[in-house]
């Protein structure tokens, strides 16, 4: 735990001097907020709620600096839907079902806009791990017809 220490510590310095420096409505500053959420998420469930911060935060900016297809959009909210699953209740799979329903319309986008000669691998298993996130919030609301349907989708986005 002290490295996810250590780097929390160096991406919040980062993430003030990129402020001081750029003010708040900038790129660098949305991609470390996103990096700051990620290290909160692997430190564990006591630090969602400052995972969910740093990721809503760098997806506000993204949003508005990046066109709305973008993958690195579509990462933030994805991980914005992990934090929110990770609670694994009420509004939180709601909140978690929706974020990976939204980075799935993205990824999609995405991988749809590439040409035949672009390698879609990468897009391809981001479009199937949001699927299977997807079903597993169904599961866990006990929607298991919809949890099947996204699985199935997840499996043959890979095939």
């Amino acid at each position: 735990m002290l490295s996810l220490d250590i780097a929390t510590d160096h991406l919040e310095r980062a993430l003030n001097f990129r402020k001081k420096r750029r003010g708040d409505f900038d790129v660098e500053v949305a991609s470390t907020l996103h990096l700051l959420g990620i290290v909160h998420l692997k430190k564990g469930p006591e630090h969602i709620d400052d995972a969910l911060d740093a990721l809503k935060a760098a997806f506000d900016t993204r949003k508005d600096l990046l066109f709305p297809n973008h993958i690195d959009l579509g990462e933030t909210i994805g991980l914005l839907g992990k934090a929110h699953l990770s609670r694994r209740e009420g509004d939180d799979l709601s909140h978690a079902l929706g974020a990976f329903t939204e980075a799935l319309r993205i990824q999609e986008r995405a991988r749809d806009a590439l040409s035949e000669d672009d390698d879609s691998s990468d897009l391809c298993w981001k479009v199937a791990s949001s699927e299977s996130s997807i079903g597993e919030c169904h599961f866990l609301q006990g929607d298991m017809p919809a949890a099947r349907e996204a699985f199935q989708r997840s499996f043959a986005e890979l095939v």
